[in-house]
């Protein structure tokens, strides 16, 4: 069984600092004792930009100190994380001020792949709070820089490519900053300013789900992850964790934004993406092993969420 580590936000960041002591580079290495892998820094003219790409050997819980303010957009592209307010996995893009959270943990031997995005300049934060049209979810920054929230969406195709443009991004030195900042951060930020424009905030962070009941529709999250080939059906499904059916929809709509048959789907889609990516399998391949019988309607499904098909996302992929 894998320990669990329990860490102070003080004691965690002391951990990177010290394992890499006698670097001057932006790229930082996982302590060793913690994990593999790296966070890597651009500190930009009016943003800074953080990648995080690692994952643990034990479960890590950090303990996190409040902060006053601070705006930080991000993408979870890999990974799940939790704390006591949110639950954040892999597809989902997120808006924050502040910190709402006493803890957050990040469970081992998951991929941690995460973008974010913190606007360092005050006159930045000042223009994009005085955008026209701002969101309402966000509207309320002008006036309340004190109170924290947390945003939780979904990243989106064109955000997406954006996010693999940016990871990878093919220049060095002043143009790779022009390149980042200019090009990739901005465009990320309006994409999110956009998901955010029709979102309703809820009233402060009170739920009509109990805790236990929201407990129950991310374990139902986590058995549609393990099991996207054969998957339960949504009465099973509700079944299993302990709740009716209406109440498993409810608690999908509420805490995921989504129902349990599109989470299957954008779950399955997402593995889909890696597997064109990274593996040698056929496109009829691929369909059937995340889940779909049919190749045609997988491609339709895949285009439908990408904008592109699953064969010229491979071509894409190869040719970069």
């Amino acid at each position: 069984m894998s320990q669990h580590i329990i860490l102070s936000e003080l004691d965690y960041c002391q951990l990177w600092q010290d394992a890499n002591s006698h670097s001057e580079s932006n790229l930082e290495v996982c302590p060793p004792q913690l994990g593999k892998g790296f966070k890597q820094w651009y500190q930009l003219r009016d943003i800074s930009l953080l990648i995080h790409d690692y994952w643990f050997n034990q479960d890590v819980t950090v303990t996190l100190d409040p902060l006053a303010e601070g705006l930080e957009l991000g993408f979870q592209l890999s990974g799940h994380l939790s704390g006591d307010r949110f639950h954040r996995s892999s597809g989902e893009s997120f808006c924050g001020w502040g910190c709402p959270e006493t803890y957050y943990q990040q469970r081992s031997r998951q991929r941690r792949l995460q973008v974010d995005i913190h606007l360092e300049s005050s006159q930045l934060l000042t223009d994009l709070l005085h955008t026209p049209n701002l969101p309402r979810s966000l509207q309320h920054l002008e006036t309340n820089k004190t109170e924290p929230f947390h945003l939780l969406g979904k990243i989106t195709p064109a955000m997406q490519l954006a996010l693999e443009q940016l990871l990878y991004c093919p220049y060095q030195g002043t143009t790779q900053a022009f390149y980042l900042e200019e090009s990739k951060c901005l465009e990320l930020i309006a994409l999110q300013l956009e998901q955010w424009r029709d979102f309703e905030p809820k009233k402060k962070t009170i739920s009509p789900l109990k805790k236990d009941d929201r407990d129950r529709v991310y374990e139902a999250r986590a058995i549609l992850e393990q099991n996207l080939t054969h998957p339960p059906s949504v009465p099973e499904l509700a079944h299993m964790v302990g709740l009716n059916h209406c109440t498993l929809k409810q608690g999908f709509h509420e805490c995921l934004q989504t129902t349990p048959f599109r989470y299957l789907r954008d779950r399955r889609l997402e593995q889909a993406r890696i597997l064109l990516s990274d593996s040698q399998f056929n496109i009829q391949q691929v369909a059937k092993a995340v889940g779909y019988k049919s190749q045609s309607r997988f491609c339709n499904a895949f285009k439908q969420t990408f904008g592109i098909t699953p064969r010229c996302y491979r071509q894409n992929k190869i040719s970069v």
